[in-house]
């Protein structure tokens, strides 16, 4: 309450790690301080009275600051940044001035019992220099980090923290007690004058300003959620009078400090996730893990001892805040998860997630708190606290999971959809489909990473529109325009490319990399409906198309030590990171029975399709299979094997309506029933045949590990595991190959 919260929020994130930590420690510190020898010097319902007046001044400010602290940090250098803050400054006092003069003026009906305690004239002595005085520090905290030179802004930060307080504190006592603000006054424009001086002269480099980018959605989030911090106390004085204020002040001390704990480090994970976006969701489960680590034992601690925290403050803080003191300290759990939600989302420039997460937080809380604080009293507005970010973090929680339900899935995958539709039309709706109508676009597939759209056009043909917002998706789209640009170049392949989509035009606009292919006419071979023996036709045309552009583009040469890495091992540590340790020695058999089946034999590599499955054939009306789509797992050296049995693999998963561990535990056998057709294909191309055995698991393994590797969602989904992994991992026959039966 007493500035805590704004001056960590206007403080912006900087390259010293350790400032943003040292500023926050200080300032909870000299809050804890000054709200002690207040309750120690002034009857409670005084401290009430000051708690309110505090908090509608930094309300004030922080609304009249129109988001100027976010433009000085990235403005307030370079040629013209004296004149830039010199404006700020003066913008700043105007609005600051205006807003508490109405505040005053307007007092007899938000706050009679302001004006009751204080008086019109004193509380207007007060408000107008206090609320200049106080944007100026909030506004000059921005300037600092903008001219920050390296360890000397977390003293700076320190020093001007401890004087916000005690001169703030000088002024409310003063102000409302007698009207003396005069000497308050010059102390407070002393030092501002000592502080700006320093930063006119002395610490603004010369250098150019970054370029201003601002958010108007996250400034609206900010400002609700300044309202439940701020307004909630004069709901309190309000609804059950100004000791209760004075109580909820020291409780919501205490209880926000741990907020700060998660919103400091929250700071931190900014900058990590735009220098690194493929690494950012790590960077966020770190940076949850850290403040979990953190807060836990400190809230545990403040359940056990609430009651002996607050009596140090008097018996009335004591008998009224130590419940609502360990229910606002569980608050700041949940809240890890919301701020990590708004550091991320500020590093992505998310704006819509940066207005509703905090705006949700504010609306819950504000909402329960006007019903449950004239019944339950200050337990009332800490326990709206804890449903408020209880709430909005499951919300959180669900929407990132990796995986869920289908009940849940489909129709949040639909609001995913149409949000990152909106997101790509609204940042490059002509520069994607000049040609296209978005009107008559239509979701072919999708996930949590990125969708396929079929876009219509004027002329009557279709385009195929793919949206990648995650680095991994949009990696694997850059991966397929290689290819297909490849296949289309590549002049051994001949013909074949008529079975190949054409890319039409790709790129990034907003944060989003997409790509357009021409769309080829048909459906997937999932989609035809037909008897056994037209699917058992369908299945031997599909291998066969793969098989010719393998003939096509095929060479053999002897498997070395660095194609099985690639091909094995690398996908078998994929793997053993989903899996319990138990399950490590079988899979350890798997890869060394794989490794020694495969070394030095001789195996035809060529293009390969890589996700070769009934999905990823379109099939014509007559039948016949005219297109193969989805190349961002293409290679042109991959080993031609695992195409026909990895589709073999997955069409008798599909067609025999059971899990893929099934099939594989049952082919391990005797290698399936399409042994001899699979040695076959390699003996055309010139390779050795691997014994069947190896094959079905050599297939097995390359078909989970890219599922895992393509989306978190079937690691995540343990009944997937069970069936598809450790299936194979337990029940499969392991029994050694004779390698020189089958050459």
């Amino acid at each position: 309450m007493t500035g805590t919260w704004l001056r960590h929020r206007t403080a912006t994130d900087h390259a010293d790690g350790a400032a943003p930590v040292v500023g926050v420690a200080s300032t909870a510190v000299a809050g804890f301080a000054f709200w002690l020898v207040a309750a120690r010097l002034y009857p409670a319902a005084m401290v009430g009275v000051i708690v309110v007046a505090l908090s509608t001044m930094q309300l004030l400010t922080g609304i009249a600051q129109l988001n100027l602290n976010k433009a000085l940090h990235r403005c307030a250098a370079g040629e013209h940044g004296h004149r830039r803050i010199g404006r700020a400054y003066l913008v700043s006092a105007v609005l600051v001035a205006a807003g508490a003069v109405a505040v005053v003026v307007a007092a007899s009906f938000w706050a009679p019992e302001l004006l009751g305690y204080a008086g019109r004239v004193p509380l207007l002595e007060f408000f107008i220099p206090a609320t200049i005085i106080w944007s100026f520090f909030a506004l000059q905290d921005s300037v600092v980090a903008a001219a920050a030179r390296g360890g000397s802004l977390p003293v700076g930060n320190v020093v001007l923290a401890l004087l916000k307080i005690m001169l703030l504190a000088i002024a409310v006592v003063w102000a409302l007690q007698d009207g003396s603000t005069f000497t308050w006054a010059l102390a407070v424009a002393a030092v501002v004058a000592c502080a700006v001086g320093y930063l006119f002269l002395r610490a603004l480099p010369d250098r150019e300003a970054a370029p201003v980018q601002q958010s108007g959605l996250d400034h609206a989030g900010r400002l609700l959620w300044s309202a439940a911090v701020h307004g909630l106390p004069l709901l309190v004085l309000l609804v059950i009078g100004p000791v209760h204020a004075a109580v909820y002040g020291i409780v919501w001390t205490i209880g926000f400090a741990l907020h700060l704990v998660s919103s400091t480090i929250g700071h931190a994970l900014t900058p990590q996730a735009v220098a690194a976006p493929e690494g950012a969701p790590t960077a966020r489960r770190d940076m949850e893990r850290r403040a979990l680590t953190l807060l836990l034992p400190a809230v545990v601690l403040i359940e056990v001892t609430a009651p002996l925290v607050l009596r140090i403050f008097g018996p009335e803080y004591a008998e009224l805040g130590s419940t609502a003191l360990r229910i606002a300290a569980w608050a700041a759990i949940p809240g890890i998860v919301t701020t990590s939600a708004i550091s991320m989302a500020r590093a992505r420039k998310r704006g819509a997630v940066l207005f509703v997460v905090p705006a949700s937080v504010a609306t819950i809380t504000i909402g329960l708190s006007l019903i449950l604080v004239p019944r339950w009293g200050l337990i009332g507005i800490a326990t709206a606290w804890l449903v408020g970010q209880s709430l909005v973090a499951t919300v959180v929680l669900v929407l990132r999971a990796t995986w869920l339900p289908p009940q849940l899935d489909a129709p949040l995958s639909a609001v995913r959809h149409a949000r990152l539709l909106a997101r790509l039309r609204y940042a490059a709706g002509g520069q994607v489909l000049s040609g296209g109508d978005w009107g008559t676009s239509r979701v072919l597939s999708g996930g949590s990473q990125g969708l396929v759209v079929a876009v219509g056009h004027p002329d009557g043909t279709d385009s195929v529109l793919k949206v990648a917002a995650t680095p991994l998706s949009r990696e694997a789209l850059t991966r397929e325009c290689t290819t297909l640009l490849a296949l289309h170049a590549n002049p051994r392949i001949g013909s074949w490319r008529r079975l190949v989509p054409e890319l039409v035009s790709d790129g990034d606009a907003g944060g989003i990399s997409y790509a357009r292919h021409t769309r080829i006419p048909g459906r997937p071979a999932t989609d035809v409906t037909a008897d056994a023996t037209v699917q058992d036709r369908l299945a031997a045309d599909a291998v066969a198309t793969i098989s010719e552009l393998h003939r096509r583009t095929a060479y053999t040469t002897e498997a070395t030590d660095e194609h099985l890495a690639r091909w094995i091992s690398r996908r078998a540590a994929v793997v053993r990171q989903h899996v319990p340790r138990a399950d490590h020695g079988r899979l350890d058999q798997i890869e060394q029975l794989l490794i020694e089946e495969l070394r030095d034999r001789r195996v035809a590599l060529g293009w390969t399709h890589g996700d070769y499955t009934a999905p990823n054939v379109i099939v014509a009306d007559n039948g016949e299979i005219c297109g193969v789509v989805d190349w961002e797992q293409g290679d042109p050296a991959g080993p031609t094997m695992l195409d026909p049995v990895a589709f073999r693999l997955i069409a008798a998963v599909q067609s025999g309506r059971e899990e893929l561990g099934a099939v594989v535990v049952r082919w391990s056998a005797d290698g399936g029933p399409y042994a001899g057709e699979l040695a076959d294909l390699q003996r055309r191309l010139g390779a050795d045949p691997l014994h069947p055995r190896a094959l079905v698991l050599f297939g097995w393994l390359h078909v989970v590990a890219l599922s895992i590797e393509k989306s978190a969602r079937f690691a995540a989904n343990p009944v997937w595991m069970r069936r598809n992994v450790r299936m194979v991992l337990r029940d499969a026959v392991l029994d050694p190959v004779d390698r020189a039966h089958h050459r």
